[in-house]
């Protein structure tokens, strides 16, 4: 999976998923925090990732680790219909999406994508 095959399914997300936590933590940490367990017939996932896609406080402290500095700016859409994150550094990356943490994962998404995407100076 890439940045952007990520950035994909975060977009597409509607609310807090942990399949979509654990995929943020192996694409960007090189590991795996799911642990699948079967006992009698019955297979048992436990999601042991932050709970980024859930919680603000998550998302912020991720969007610390991996882009320290950038400016986080966090907005309601008009009506209550949505959030959208700006990230300020050398260039500006908004995300939007029905929950503040999701636009938060989707803004550090598009960041990293620009930066991978940057040209040598």
């Amino acid at each position: 999976m890439t940045l952007s095959d990520l950035l994909a399914r975060v977009e597409a997300a509607t609310g807090p998923d942990r399949e979509l936590d654990d995929a943020i933590v192996e694409l960007m940490f090189g590991k795996s925090m799911l642990v699948i367990t079967e006992d009698a017939g019955t297979v048992w996932r436990n999601h042991k990732a932050p709970f980024y896609t859930a919680s603000i406080d998550a998302a912020l402290a991720l969007a610390e680790r991996v882009l320290p500095d950038h400016e986080i700016e966090m907005f309601q859409l008009f009506h209550g219909n949505g959030w959208g994150v700006n990230f300020r550094a050398k260039h500006i990356d908004t995300a939007y999406a029905p929950t503040p943490a999701l636009a938060l994962i989707a803004a550090i998404l598009k960041a990293l994508i620009a930066a991978e995407n940057k040209e040598p100076t």
